[in-house]
C-alpha cells in the first residue's frame, strides 16, 4: 500500500519502508488509487492527529494523540480502525481481507498530485470543523463520519459513503500495472543551414576592410546576430529532453548575450578562434561566476556541432585548449 505523506509529517512516518523510487511509485499511485492514500496531520491541544484519505473513495482514518513514542504503531492501529469502518458500513469482512492482502504492507512517498492533495486538505478543514463542533469524539467516530462524506475522484466523478460497496467489491482488488509508454523518436535537429550562414559571416569578418564605413559595420553585425538566432534556436530543440526546463533557459540566455551582446559587436562568430576565449568578458565587468556560466553553455554548443562534423578537427582542438585554460584548469572534451 502506498502512503503519500505531505512535507509536515513525514516524520511521523519515518518508521515505515519508503518506496525504492519515487517516479515509479507516483505512477503506481495514479494507476491503482484504491490502494494509495494521502496522509497529514493537525494539532489539537498540542496532540498531533494523523489524517489518512484513500485516493479512491471515502475510506477515511483518523489516529488521534500521535508522537514519537507511539508512531511505530501507526499501520497497526490503521488497519485495526479500517476494519471498524468496515464493519459499520456493512461490507464483506472476506473483502476487507482480501483488501489488506492485495494492499501489502505500507511504502511511503511524497505527495502524488495536486488534486489528491487537494480533497486530503478538504478532508481535514472537515476534521477541523467536527473537532471544534460539539462534545469531543473518538478517533473512530470522526473517522465513520468523514467517511460519510462526499468527494471527487481523479476523473472529477463524486463518490460519497453510499457508494463504498461498489468502489470496494471484490472484483475491484487488484493492482493495475503501469503501461510505460514509450517516448517518440527525437527528430535530429540541423544545424547545417545556420552555420553555413554563420561561415559566410566569418569571411566577411575577415576580409573586413579597416575603411568600412559605420552602416556596412551595422549591418554585419544585424546578419551575424540573426544567424546566430537561428542557430540557438535550433539549440533549444536539440536540449529539449535532454536537459531540465531551467539549465536550457540559462543556456539559451547566456549565449544569446555572448554571441549578439558580445562577440557580434566584435564582428565575431562562434567559428572564430577567439570566440572559445571567454575570460575576455572579465575585461569588460562580467563576473568570474557569469563568464562560467557562458563557458559552460558554448562547451554544450560546442558539442553539438561537433558531433554533426559542423566544425574541422583542428578548430575543435583550439577551441577544447582555450576552454581548458579559460577561468580555470579543468579539461573539457566535447
Amino acid at each position: 500500500m502506498l502512503i503519500n505523506v505531505v512535507q509536515k509529517a513525514q516524520g511521523l512516518f519515518q518508521d515505515f519502508p519508503a518506496v525504492a523510487d519515487s517516479a515509479t511509485a507516483k505512477q503506481l499511485a495514479l494507476a491503482n488509487p484504491l490502494f494509495s492514500w494521502h496522509a497529514t496531520y493537525t494539532t489539537r491541544q498540542h496532540k498531533k492527529i494523523v489524517l489518512l484519505v484513500n485516493d479512491a473513495c471515502m475510506l477515511t482514518v483518523v489516529l488521534t494523540d500521535v508522537n514519537a513514542k507511539n508512531r511505530q504503531q501507526l499501520a497497526t492501529r490503521f488497519w485495526a480502525q479500517l476494519e471498524e469502518i468496515w464493519q459499520y458500513n456493512n461490507l464483506p469482512p472476506a473483502d476487507f481481507d482480501l483488501y489488506r492482502r492485495v494492499a501489502k504492507p505500507w511504502e511511503t512517498n511524497r505527495t502524488v498530485t495536486r488534486s489528491r492533495v487537494g480533497r486530503m486538505n478538504d478532508t481535514g478543514a472537515m476534521l477541523t470543523s467536527l473537532l471544534e463542533d460539539g462534545p469531543a469524539r473518538d478517533e473512530a467516530e470522526l473517522a465513520i463520519r468523514l467517511t460519510q462524506g462526499m468527494r471527487k475522484d481523479d476523473a472529477g466523478h463524486y463518490h460519497t459513503g453510499r457508494d463504498l460497496a461498489a468502489d470496494l467489491a471484490a472484483a475491484n482488488m487488484q493492482w493495475h500495472p503501469v503501461v510505460a509508454v514509450p517516448a517518440p523518436p527525437k527528430e535530429s535537429v540541423e544545424f547545417g543551414p545556420a552555420v553555413a550562414q554563420l561561415q559566410a559571416l566569418q569571411k566577411t569578418c575577415d576580409d573586413l576592410s579597416v575603411t568600412a564605413d559605420l552602416e556596412e559595420l551595422d549591418k554585419l553585425t544585424a546578419q551575424i546576430q540573426a544567424a546566430n538566432t537561428t542557430l540557438l534556436e535550433n539549440f533549444d530543440q536539440a536540449l529539449t529532453g535532454e536537459v531540465s526546463a531551467k539549465t536550457k533557459t540559462s543556456y539559451l540566455r547566456e549565449l544569446t548575450f555572448y554571441l549578439n551582446e558580445f562577440l557580434a559587436y566584435r564582428y565575431v562568430t562562434i567559428l572564430d578562434d577567439d570566440a572559445a576565449g571567454v575570460d575576455e568578458l572579465l575585461l569588460h565587468g562580467v563576473s568570474v561566476t557569469e563568464a562560467k556560466r557562458i563557458r559552460t553553455a558554448l562547451r554544450r554548443l560546442y558539442r553539438l556541432l561537433a558531433q554533426q562534423n559542423l566544425v574541422t578537427e583542428d578548430f575543435a582542438s583550439t577551441a577544447r585548449e582555450i576552454m581548458s585554460n579559460t577561468l580555470d584548469e579543468d579539461w573539457f572534451q566535447f
